[in-house]
């Protein structure tokens, strides 16, 4: 099962195996501590009989330091016992900045659909590398990186890009 979610003026679109849920973000927090922002979105929606029910949560932590960003993003959808909502994906996001430019790895957790139970598997793994300067450009190179059928990490996509200065 793949879920997708996109932000349209203020409504959260969340399609969830087809079905599509228009949820509007009934209650956000965020919480600061240091460099450590945590910030929580709950989605309601209303049930067949017109009740408000939380159809979902997304909790995202953002850490930032003097060379490093560090961004966990945990989504929560409803699971088989009716009210509880189950971590779903983890996306791990790490931007560091180096001597040559930027290096950013993202790490993306989903739950197996034919096995709820399990803890999350790590499905896919992105590199990006951003070299270059305002004055010359940037050339950006994106390499992703998902499992085989043995489970083993295989390239899948590599995309180059450069950004003209302006």
């Amino acid at each position: 099962m793949r879920t997708a979610t996109w932000w349209i003026r203020g409504c959260g679109v969340v399609i969830i195996g087809g079905t599509v849920l228009l949820a509007r973000p009934a209650a956000a927090a965020q919480q600061s501590g240091g460099a450590v922002t945590e910030t929580v979105s709950t989605l309601h929606n209303r049930d067949l009989n017109g009740r408000p029910i939380v159809s979902g949560r997304v909790v995202t932590e953002h850490s930032l330091s003097d060379t490093e960003e560090q961004v966990l993003i945990e989504t929560y959808l409803p699971g088989p016992q009716e009210g509880r909502l189950v971590l779903t994906r983890r996306i791990r996001r790490v931007t560091t900045a180096r001597s040559y430019g930027i290096d950013t790895v993202e790490e993306t957790e989903e739950l197996n659909p034919g096995a709820p139970r399990e803890p999350l598997r790590l499905i896919q793994r992105s590199l990006t590398t951003m070299r270059g300067s305002e004055s010359t450009g940037y050339d950006i190179e994106r390499r992703v990186f998902r499992r085989d059928t043995n489970q083993r990490f295989v390239l899948v996509l590599t995309e180059t890009e450069h950004r003209s200065p302006r």
